[in-house]
């Protein structure tokens, strides 16, 4: 996919492709090989801590993927293990993925029940409450986001036939640290005395019969642009400067545009 890392854990005996993550290639993250439980048929994980330099922390993010028929036991140890890592850093962090444990049988089902409290225990909430797989004779909540920090963020299901399981997402507050390569250079234009003078002498001396004797205002202007190509081309006022791309973090867009216009009138006064 152009613009974004693939990360991903492949399977090597079963038929399937396995957990992958694809992350926006401005983000800097590492693989948590300590997290990352893959045991093909089993459980099967992968996890990348997103980097952050501002004041909200970084991000962990993890996909999983619970086959069906599993000991119910093995999933809550393989649970246990990640929860237990993952409460002790402090950071917010998503769990998505297909659990296989269908959450809108929790009154009724007690494998359910025990899932649910072992993921709020550890202060994970899911973000989604509605059917993700249906079929003309059942529906399911299998597909979840869980996340232990569960405000300002908006969730929701796409409905969309890509598989027989529909797509989840949420969208959360998270200033990531954007890596934006090397300065690049913007030109600009350097009015020092000398080059209007040089301009200005140049014009003065210019032959301007024959614009100003001219009776078509489109040829004569066509002349005019020529001359300004001409003279635009032989004295380069243009230059390169390196631009900074330094920024505060809570340095909006907004804040600096209200900047540039605040200098602008400045220099007016």
């Amino acid at each position: 996919m152009p613009g974004y890392n693939f990360v991903h854990t492949p399977r090597s005996i079963r038929i399937g492709g396995g957990v992958s993550i694809y992350v926006k290639n401005t983000l800097k993250f590492e693989i948590l090989s300590e997290l990352s439980i893959f045991e093909e048929g089993l459980f099967e994980s992968i996890f990348i801590q997103v980097k952050n330099s501002s004041t909200l922390g970084n991000c962990i993010v993890g996909v999983i993927y619970c086959p069906t028929g599993v000991d119910n036991d093995v999933l809550q140890n393989s649970f246990i293990n990640i929860l237990s890592k993952v409460s002790n850093v402090n950071c917010k962090c998503y769990l998505m993925g297909d659990f296989n444990c269908n959450l809108l049988n929790l009154n009724s089902d007690s494998n359910v029940k025990d899932f649910l409290n072992l993921m709020t225990s550890h202060s994970f909430y899911p973000l989604h409450s509605l059917p993700t797989r249906i079929t003309p004779s059942s529906t399911s909540l299998v597909d979840n986001i869980f996340t232990n920090d569960p405000r300002d963020f908006h969730s929701g299901i796409l409905i969309m036939g890509i598989s027989d399981h529909l797509p989840v997402f949420s969208i959360s507050k998270f200033v990531a640290h954007i890596d934006r390569g090397p300065p690049k250079p913007s030109k600009t234009r350097s009015f020092k005395s000398s080059q209007i003078d040089t301009l200005s002498t140049s014009l003065t001396n210019e032959d301007w019969h024959d614009v100003f004797h001219c009776n078509d205002p489109n040829r004569a202007y066509i002349f005019v642009d020529k001359f300004f190509l001409h003279y635009n081309n032989s004295f380069p006022l243009v230059i390169n400067r390196k631009v900074s791309t330094h920024r505060k973090d809570w340095m909006t867009d907004g804040i600096l545009n209200s900047c540039k216009t605040k200098n602008k009138l400045f220099v007016n006064i």
